[in-house]
């Protein structure tokens, strides 16, 4: 399990360095960024297509984070190579952060939980 984890998130960290070297305008970025994974994922799916697919969650799913890739590939269209792990660091900061939030908000706050939204914060500030 972390050894898929650290793969996927290898890939999902390579793919905005790249795009930003692509130099597309930010939907035509977020238009292809989406098109070549519908090329590759619809062959792996298509024999389990059900309309139980289409729930509220997984919609609600897809609308976040097709508005999140959105504003994601428009920052990305608008800063310069050396500037993308700046922009970079803080999506990945924030995007540790609030499934930790989730957490805190089920399960409540612990000395440790905060001690690691500090360490975010200061991360995020150094990293910068």
């Amino acid at each position: 399990m972390i050894l898929q984890a650290a793969i996927a998130g290898l890939f999902f960290s390579v793919w905005p360095l790249l795009m930003n070297r692509s130099g597309l305008p930010g939907m035509h970025a977020a238009f292809i960024f989406v098109l070549i994974q519908l090329l590759i994922i619809t062959p792996l799916v298509i024999s389990g297509l059900d309309s139980n697919m289409f729930n509220r969650w997984s919609v609600a799913a897809s609308i976040f984070a097709s508005i999140g890739l959105l504003i994601f590939t428009n920052g990305l269209e608008k800063i310069s190579p050396k500037e993308v792990s700046n922009f970079f660091v803080i999506v990945l900061v924030v995007q540790v952060c609030v499934p930790a939030i989730y957490q805190v908000v089920l399960t409540g706050i612990t000395p440790q939980r905060a001690l690691g939204f500090a360490a975010a914060l200061i991360a995020a500030i150094l990293l910068k």
